[in-house]
């Protein structure tokens, strides 16, 4: 999944998505479903391998505005991948965040295989990361919403997002020497309670 592939779902058809101001509460944006906000999501969640178009870094200050209320600044394609790195990848003596289910959980012997499980249900096939990579199971997520399974989504929130998202997110939002990335947790964080509260789907 790349922002080329998931840019065109979230700006909507229009010929000239670019003919906006700079300002944030001049973006165009059309109302998203929910399906799209987690697919974004997962998208800022996976390495940050190249610079983001301009779409891309218009799209993100507006989803933020709108589900945060706060304004942000992508920092530059190093300083992303630095913080990127020792966030979520490596960090001594340790990991900062974790983006791992079996990381924050009691039983995490059994997260891999209940995760499979339910991924098998809709033959979803994870990519590059670790079934339960963050990604993962925003990815996993998102195919639910656009599927309509709305009680196969909240039981997937309840069982599995929900019992780690707050600790991941917590670590994000103290260690982030980006605001990019604090922020990134906090709408994580908001998008999965918001679910668990059946407020979005």
């Amino acid at each position: 999944m790349n922002h080329f592939t998931i840019l065109p779902v979230l700006l909507g058809a229009r010929e000239n998505p670019m003919e906006c101001a700079d300002q944030v509460n001049e973006i165009y944006l059309p109302k998203l479903e929910t399906y799209q906000l987690l697919t974004f999501l997962a998208y800022c969640f996976e390495y940050p391998w190249r610079r983001p178009s301009r779409e891309f870094l218009h799209t993100t200050q507006a989803i933020i505005q709108m589900e945060l209320n706060a304004i942000v600044d992508i920092p530059p394609l190093e300083e992303q991948q630095e913080d990127y790195t020792r966030l979520f990848i490596n960090h001594i003596p340790h990991t900062l965040a974790p983006p791992y289910e079996a990381f924050y959980v009691e039983n995490d012997q059994g997260v891999l295989s209940r995760l499979n499980y339910w991924y098998s249900r809709l033959g979803y096939v994870c990519g590059r990361e670790r079934c339960d990579h963050i990604v993962a199971e925003l990815q996993f997520l998102a195919l639910l919403a656009e599927a309509g399974q709305k009680k196969m989504a909240y039981e997937f929130v309840e069982e599995h997002l929900y019992q780690w998202v707050v600790p991941f997110t917590e670590k994000i939002i103290s260690n982030a020497n980006t605001v990019y990335f604090s922020l990134m947790g906090k709408l994580a964080a908001h998008l999965i309670e918001r679910i668990r509260r059946e407020e979005l789907l």
